[in-house]
């Protein structure tokens, strides 16, 4: 995530009330890139980086060890959606 990035989710965070970040999450592919979700509100165990091996790591832990297999912290690390009926 460049320096360009994080001034723009900065500008994208002012457009919500201070007490909300629309960032729930980070993905990236470098150690740079946690710093950089942290410096937007993203809380340390919600980044994930993926090293060269494909590897997913939180917190420089690699707990989990593919993208299949992230699906096992969906419903722990993610809130619920509503779903809304239009019909």
């Amino acid at each position: 995530m460049a320096m360009f990035t994080v001034q723009l989710s900065k500008d994208i965070k002012k457009l919500f009330p201070n007490d909300y970040n629309p960032f729930y999450a980070g993905f990236g592919n470098r150690d740079t890139d946690e710093l950089s979700y942290r410096k937007i509100g993203i809380p340390k165990g919600k980044v994930f980086v993926i090293n060269p091996k494909g590897e997913v790591a939180i917190s420089h832990r690699i707990d989990v060890k593919s993208y299949t297999s992230l699906h096992t912290l969906v419903n722990d690390m993610f809130p619920p959606t509503l779903l809304i009926d239009f019909m």
